[in-house]
């Protein structure tokens, strides 16, 4: 874990498999006008392709979160 701010934002290094070199994932929660916004961004994906699966995949989380709906 690179840095925690509770409540808000999260930073951590990985290593994916398959991968020589590390890659930083920031998870970013904060207010929104009808709940919070959920926000990822990850630095040094290995190409354009491996970014877009990491979206797609990413879209799919924050849909299944909405579905579970709020106080889940």
């Amino acid at each position: 874990m690179r840095s925690h701010h509770p409540g808000s934002r999260l930073r951590l290094t990985r290593r994916p498999p398959g991968r020589a070199a590390d890659t930083v994932l920031q998870v970013t929660v904060s207010p929104a006008p009808h709940g919070v916004a959920l926000r990822f961004h990850r630095e040094r994906p290995a190409d354009a392709a491996e970014r877009e699966r990491r979206r797609v995949h990413r879209a799919a989380v924050i849909d299944a979160l909405e579905r579970l709906g709020p106080g889940a």
